[in-house]
């Protein structure tokens, strides 16, 4: 495209508007952390007796319960779930990370029940 005088105005607006939507999910990433630096998520699923889940917990499951408690859309890529790999395989506690933007994550805790 040739920088003609629209074309740099054109360049000029897209570039602030995106300025700004950054600027909001900014704020929005900061207020979820602040909802959710308490959160304790609870799943409860069949499990045999040494405590090994017969159907895993999974990011999308997780990513699900934290949008509806922080109210921003949290997508599963932003889950790690760290030594647990994809899933959650077993019944206890597990601390996950919650990578909001690069410079906003959070710690929750997520509580496996089994409901035998």
């Amino acid at each position: 495209m040739p920088a003609t005088d629209k074309a740099i105005k054109e360049a000029e607006l897209l570039r602030s508007k995106r300025e700004a939507s950054k600027i909001v999910g900014n704020e929005k990433a900061a207020e979820a952390v602040e909802k959710l630096k308490e959160a304790t998520l609870t799943f409860s699923k069949k499990a045999s007796k040494t405590g090994t889940l017969f159907s895993s917990v999974s990011k999308s499951e997780i990513a699900e319960q934290l949008s509806k408690m922080s109210g921003f859309e949290v997508e599963e890529d932003m889950i790690d779930l760290g030594e647990h790999g994809e899933h959650i395989k077993r019944v206890g506690e597990h601390m996950i990370k919650l990578n909001l933007t690069r410079d906003k994550s959070v710690e929750i805790k997520v509580i496996v029940n089994s409901n035998k």
